[in-house]
């Protein structure tokens, strides 16, 4: 097996980096300037599944913070955290969940945010398919 080509082009990445500059226009921005959530542009998730799995907090719209930035507080608090359908469950933590009320594909995303850190803290930002196509997924498997 000749290793030559990879390692020419390894090293092109390594001397010769590049940047990409998407293309187009931009079609959404969001400052989170203000004092609240703009809900006609995002949608406050609450309770404690999340595509089926209990998580070990509480999403709870209280933990959304908008002060001209947005905060998404994690907190040590017990609660009894209700679900959709009317159940409950007692939780020792509490967090926030938000998304999109639209739709986009084909783009570009660019994301500022400060994370914390710490002992059990897992801070994300995701970018997933939406509710119609995991639904045509799940029928595919």
């Amino acid at each position: 097996m000749d290793i030559s080509p990879f390692i020419i082009s390894f090293l092109q990445l390594i001397w010769f980096p590049f940047k990409w500059t998407p293309t187009g226009h931009l079609i959404f921005q969001e400052t989170f300037s203000g004092s609240t959530l703009n809900k006609t542009i995002w949608e406050v998730q609450t309770g404690h599944k999340t595509f089926g799995k209990t998580r070990l907090q509480c999403y709870r719209e209280d933990n959304v913070i908008v002060n001209d930035s947005l905060t998404i507080q994690a907190k040590y608090e017990e609660v009894k955290c209700q679900e959709n359908d009317g159940t409950t469950i007692d939780l020792k933590y509490t967090s926030a969940r938000i998304r999109t009320r639209r739709e986009y594909k084909f783009s570009a995303i660019e994301i500022e945010a400060r994370t914390s850190n710490g002992a059990h803290l897992q801070p994300a930002l995701w970018t997933q398919k939406s509710d119609s196509e995991m639904k045509f997924t799940k029928r595919l498997t």
